[in-house]
């Protein structure tokens, strides 16, 4: 009884540990925000990607959650109908005044980069991350900006996760 109760608090333990895809957002300012289905904690550990000199997306930083923050529609589940949640992550002073979207994982890291890091990439008026796992989609956020964008998501690529 009590090996069936330990394997049941591990087991659990472990699906709250779960590594999950994230977004996150550096505004001009260097204000950075996350953005998952994962609910977070004050201290918990994501790692992130950062904007290069020339603004592309270089893989990663370890960060961790500074506060959560008030939920924002612009960011939805698109696979799962999920919650998504809001995170304020520490400022960047690497932004130059250009604004960034990249991708994250969330979950406790041990010295190693989580692989694939998910797809961003733009349609008409926002972001979507996109992960595939063992052939089918595994998580689809989009964050609606509001305003036109150059496309960079194929149709091909957005309708596997229709």
């Amino acid at each position: 009884m009590q090996r069936l109760v330990l394997l049941a608090i591990l087991g659990l333990t472990a699906a709250l540990a779960r590594a999950e895809p994230a977004f996150v957002q550096v505004l001009p300012d260097g204000k950075r925000e996350l953005f998952t289905t994962r609910v977070l904690a004050p201290g918990d550990e994501i790692q992130s990607q950062f904007p290069d000199s020339s603004g592309r997306p270089r893989c990663c930083v370890k960060l961790r959650v500074l506060n959560t923050l008030p939920d924002s529609s612009r960011v939805t589940d698109q696979l799962n109908e999920e919650h998504v949640y809001s995170y304020q992550l520490p400022a960047s002073d690497l932004i130059n005044g250009v604004p960034f979207i990249g991708a994250a994982w969330t979950g406790p890291f041990k010295g190693k980069v989580r692989n694939p890091m998910p797809t961003v990439c733009t349609s008409n008026e926002g972001a979507h991350l996109l992960l595939m796992e063992r052939g089918r989609p595994k998580a689809h956020l989009y964050m609606y900006f509001g305003y036109d964008v150059e496309p960079t998501c194929t149709e091909r690529l957005l309708a596997r996760f229709e």
